[in-house]
């Protein structure tokens, strides 16, 4: 489902939120319920009631900072299970969305990627690699919302966005992904822990331990 619908978000190959049917709104809070059936009949009409919200809705924390990260881990890990190649890549644009690949061409990332800026930081000041809730949407709308004001809750930093990005980064830097054609037998040999990956004429994938292939 996540490759499929990524394609309501490119260039950018954001992963949506999620699919909610037009109904779920009866069962949230009674003083959310108008809020919520608005955000979701605003999203990308899927058809028999049901919608795509390419983003989490207004009033929570709406960023790919905070709750899309476990998603891409989870895609990344289970890419590398299954030698799929085009899973890994999406889950790395996911770390290329908060260093500068989105709409507004500015890193979320304080002190790196592309024309970052002051986060909200009130106690500790910045810190060079900090993340924040992030980008999210603004009112009802699905559409992504970075506004240059420095504040609460978009731009204040949290711990674990970068806990969750150092963990994304170890499962895409797992095992690498050859991918060609062979004209005969070709064996892959991992130095440590001297893993041999043999592969038959034609097309292939395979993973190796990306540091040491011979």
């Amino acid at each position: 489902m996540i490759r499929k619908t990524r394609k309501y978000t490119a260039p950018y190959n954001m992963m949506p939120s999620s699919i909610y049917v037009d109904s779920e709104y009866l069962h949230v809070p009674e003083s959310r319920k108008p809020y919520f059936r608005q955000q979701v009949l605003n999203g990308v009409a899927l058809g028999k009631g049901h919608y795509l919200r390419l983003f989490l809705f207004g009033w929570i924390i709406g960023a790919i900072s905070a709750p899309y990260f476990p998603r891409a881990q989870a895609l990344a890990a289970s890419a590398f299970l299954r030698n799929d190649l085009a899973s890994a890549q999406l889950a790395e644009h996911q770390l290329e969305w908060i260093v500068g690949r989105n709409p507004f061409s500015e890193s979320t990332m304080y002190g790196e990627g592309y024309d970052f800026t002051p986060l909200y930081t009130p106690s500790s000041g910045d810190m060079v690699g900090a993340l924040p809730v992030g980008i999210q949407s603004r009112g009802d709308d699905d559409a992504p919302y970075w506004p240059v004001q420095n504040m609460w809750t978009y731009k204040e930093i949290w711990v674990h966005p970068v806990t969750n990005w150092v963990w994304l980064l170890k499962n895409i830097a797992g095992p690498s992904l050859v991918e060609g054609r062979a004209d005969s037998v070709v064996t892959f040999t991992s130095v440590i822990p001297g893993q041999k990956i043999v592969v038959q004429p034609g097309r292939f994938l395979s993973g190796c331990r990306r540091e040491s292939i011979t």
